[in-house]
């Protein structure tokens, strides 16, 4: 499938805010392109990859002969980056976070920095459960790639998640002084306006 239909769970945030709509974009545009509707989107990553969501089941029947198929194709070059993201992305979202970790973090040695690896990986720990995991992982990103302000914004969306108002506020203030994009400052805004408050 290709990394443009792929979207990674959505976080279910206090306030109703998707860190993957931002994921979703970064990876299938370029920096800070603007997502397009993330349930559509979602939709289309669904069906793509053959993963049924709802009360039917996590997955379609032919899902685990392609993840067999992917894993046979990923263990015949473990060095290909392409074929780790590809098995990483379906088992991400077929509801198996945990299974996809290990995978990002290969595809994060085979190629160090690059934003959309660790986005997934980030995406797949907050699914997992390790929001702590997944902050560290944003905020070694942004040790790297100081102006980040998708980094940044995915943080604010983690401490939201965690309940932290104050420090979700910091991180979307960073990501609406930092960034170029005018999509990403809107989002942001719209979240500090959920968090209400003063600024």
């Amino acid at each position: 499938m290709p990394s443009s239909a792929r979207l990674p769970l959505a976080l279910s945030l206090v306030l109703g805010l998707a860190i993957s709509g931002v994921l979703y974009a970064r990876r299938a545009g370029g920096p800070e392109s603007a997502p397009d509707d993330p349930a559509a989107a979602a939709a289309r990553a669904h069906e793509a990859a053959g993963v049924v969501v709802g009360d039917v089941g996590p997955v379609a029947p032919g899902f685990q002969a392609r993840i067999d198929s992917l894993t046979a194709r990923m263990e015949s070059a473990p060095d290909d980056l392409d074929r780790v993201l590809e098995l990483a992305r379906l088992l991400h979202d077929g509801h198996r976070p945990d299974e996809a970790v290990p995978l990002y973090r290969r595809a994060q040695e085979l190629e160090p920095g690059r934003a959309e690896v660790t986005y997934d990986l980030a995406a797949a720990l907050s699914a997992a459960g390790d929001g702590e995991g997944a902050s560290d992982v944003l905020r070694r990103r942004l040790d790297d790639v100081p102006d980040d302000a998708v980094a940044m914004y995915n943080l604010g969306a983690l401490r939201a998640n965690a309940g932290d108002t104050e420090g979700a506020r910091r991180w979307f203030d960073r990501a609406v002084t930092t960034t170029s994009d005018g999509a990403l400052r809107a989002r942001a805004r719209e979240a500090l306006d959920r968090l209400g408050g003063d600024r």
